[in-house]
């Protein structure tokens, strides 16, 4: 637990998006919701339909940053 999600977010248009995160191998979540002004937003379920499967970081391979920073050495030490 304890992980962060950071995520840049285009909405297609008017409306709600759900956007969830579960935890691996059972079937309880969480998320929010995205809206748009004056859009309906639903209450949904706080446990999906199946156990999450287990990570396999496919798609962590496949990230890059959108800025790169140049290499830096560390500015302190803490012992």
């Amino acid at each position: 637990m304890a992980q962060r999600l950071d995520v840049l977010i285009d909405l297609p248009g008017t409306g709600a998006y759900p956007i969830f995160a579960q935890v691996e191998g059972k079937p309880e979540r969480t998320g929010i919701i995205i809206a748009t002004a004056g859009a309906s937003v639903a209450r949904l379920a706080g446990k999906a339909a199946e156990n999450a499967p287990a990570v396999d970081l496919s798609l962590e391979r496949g990230l890059e940053a959108a800025t790169r920073w140049p290499p830096a050495r560390p500015t302190s030490r803490i012992e």
